[in-house]
């Protein structure tokens, strides 16, 4: 697949997030409904274990035992595509 190709796959609630994003199989998981801290704590040491981010929308790494439990919108990014958020972000921003 050439940069410019993109390839949506849908599955379910937290499985691209676990395994595909996690085993390079995808590159972005965008996770931009309600979630909770316990919904993505364990998801999240698998994704950051093979050198993928879990990061909000501006970049930053989800914390994790806040006082409030919500996670905020959030994106799943593979160990290979580092570039990817600058680009995420800069489409966010010009985009809204």
């Amino acid at each position: 697949m050439q940069n410019n190709e993109h390839k949506f796959v849908k599955g379910a609630e937290f499985d691209p997030f676990n395994s595909l994003v996690a085993e390079g199989a995808a590159h972005l998981y965008p996770r931009l409904g309600p979630t909770m801290e316990w919904d993505t704590a364990v998801a999240h040491v698998v994704v950051k274990y093979v050198g993928g981010k879990v990061c909000n929308l501006n970049g930053i790494e989800l914390c994790y035992n806040k006082m409030d439990l919500h996670n905020p919108e959030f994106f799943v990014l593979s160990a290979l595509d580092n570039k990817m958020l600058a680009q995420v972000k800069e489409n966010i921003w010009t985009t809204a």
